[in-house]
C-alpha cells in the first residue's frame, strides 16, 4: 500500500514541475536576431528569421519585454522590407518583426525603432544570450537534408 502512495506523490510532483516549466515558458520573451548592420546573400524573411538568426535572446521578465516594445514609435509612412528581416520578438501575446531599416510590424500595425537603441537596450536587460550556429537547428533543414 505504501508503494502506490509514493508513486502517486512522485507522479504528482513531476506533473507540478512540468506545469511550472510550461508556465515559465509561456511568460518569457524570445528575440531572434541577425545583427542589423549585416547584409546577407539570401533574403531573411519572416518565415526564415529563426533559422537565419545568429543570436537568440531570452527575456525572463515581462517588464523586460515592455522595455523593448516601448522603443516602438507608431508610423504609417514607412514600408516593411519583407526580404531584410533582422529581428523577431516572440512574446506570449504577440510577435513583432523588425527589418534592417528599423521598421517594425506587429500584425498589420507599422512602427519605427532606433536599431542601435534596440540593440543597446537588449544588451542592458540582462537577457540570456545564445550565439547560434547558422542552420544548426533540424527544423532549418530543407529538401533532402540540405541547409537553406
Amino acid at each position: 500500500m505504501i508503494r502506490p502512495t509514493i508513486i502517486s506523490v512522485v507522479a504528482g510532483l513531476v506533473s507540478i514541475t512540468q506545469s511550472m516549466a510550461t508556465f515559465a515558458n509561456n511568460t518569457q520573451t524570445t528575440v531572434f536576431l541577425v545583427p542589423f548592420q549585416i547584409e546577407t546573400y539570401m533574403p531573411v524573411t519572416r518565415q526564415t528569421i529563426e533559422c537565419d538568426a545568429l543570436e537568440k535572446w531570452v527575456l525572463a521578465k515581462e517588464s523586460h519585454a515592455a522595455h523593448l516594445t516601448d522603443l516602438l514609435r507608431d508610423d504609417v509612412d514607412v514600408k516593411f522590407d519583407e526580404q531584410r528581416v533582422r529581428a523577431k520578438i516572440v512574446m506570449p501575446s504577440s510577435v513583432i518583426y523588425i527589418d534592417s531599416n528599423g521598421t517594425a510590424i506587429r500584425g498589420e500595425k507599422l512602427a519605427r525603432v532606433d536599431v542601435e537603441q534596440f540593440t543597446a537596450t537588449l544588451s542592458k536587460l540582462g537577457a540570456s544570450r545564445t550565439l547560434l550556429r547558422r542552420n544548426g537547428v533540424p527544423e532549418c533543414k530543407t529538401g533532402a537534408g540540405k541547409s537553406r
